[in-house]
């Protein structure tokens, strides 16, 4: 690795994020959590390079930790050297050893990866890898503005001052009170249970373990909510239109 070449951008090629991946067992080389983000051992500012070698994944909070100083190079290096096994990765979030089912808006679906697509943008993906769930989320404020954007696990918000990210071994949580957002993930045993509200199209999106339902009542008669039904083997679960 040459440290003394600067890179021009933080931009990382796909062959290094699959080897960094990899090498930190697709989930925080620290907690475990498998909500990750990409981070510098030896920082870009400081003329780190975008390679596997000199890259880590960690989830925010761990990310930070290392930014207070609180986590330093050396616990990382030596933390990195340690994935080969010697380090337990199944204490992690939302780690599952089988195929599992969605229970939303008070119907199941299984073996379909976009749970909710609006128009042709899709809004919730998951999937299963390496025994961990990913997921890709949209979540847009009422006037469509795209405010928190996350995919297979990775994330970006606009404000994170507004939201709020809640991560455990059999829950995951992002929320905002201010923007009345708030989706959940609860796993029982081979079950997820997605609740919360979205904005869809400018319109609220509310769904539990019982129902689902949009806040204008033009939209009640549009055959979205499927309540006590069980879908399978599809590409979408639930598609909403303008």
């Amino acid at each position: 690795m040459a440290d003394n070449v600067k890179e021009k951008s933080r931009y990382i090629k796909k062959t290094e994020k699959e080897k960094v991946d990899k090498s930190s067992n697709f989930r925080c080389a620290w907690c475990g959590v498998n909500l990750m983000e990409r981070h510098h051992i030896k920082l870009y500012s400081a003329g780190g390079q975008n390679v596997s070698e000199n890259l880590i994944l960690l989830c925010s909070n761990c990310h930070t930790l290392v930014h207070q100083g609180k986590i330093s190079t050396k616990e990382l290096l030596e933390r990195r050297k340690k994935l080969s096994g010697e380090v337990d990765r199944n204490s992690g979030f939302l780690s599952l050893n089988k195929e599992y089912a969605i229970k939303i808006g008070g119907s199941t679906y299984t073996n379909i990866p976009n749970i909710i697509v609006h128009n042709e943008e899709s809004i919730l993906k998951m999937r299963m890898q390496h025994n961990n769930l990913f997921i890709s989320l949209r979540i847009y404020d009422e006037q469509k503005n795209l405010i928190c954007w996350m995919e297979d696990n990775k994330w970006w918000v606009e404000n994170e001052e507004i939201f709020d990210f809640t991560c455990s071994k059999r829950l995951f949580k992002v929320q905002s009170k201010e923007k009345n957002i708030e989706i959940c993930f609860e796993i029982d045993e081979d079950l997820i249970n997605i609740s919360g509200s979205l904005y869809i199209g400018g319109y609220l999106l509310k769904f539990d373990k019982e129902d689902l339902r949009l806040s204008k009542p033009s939209y009640s008669q549009r055959g979205i909510s499927y309540k006590g039904c069980n879908f399978a083997d599809s590409e979408v679960g639930i598609r909403i239109c303008d």
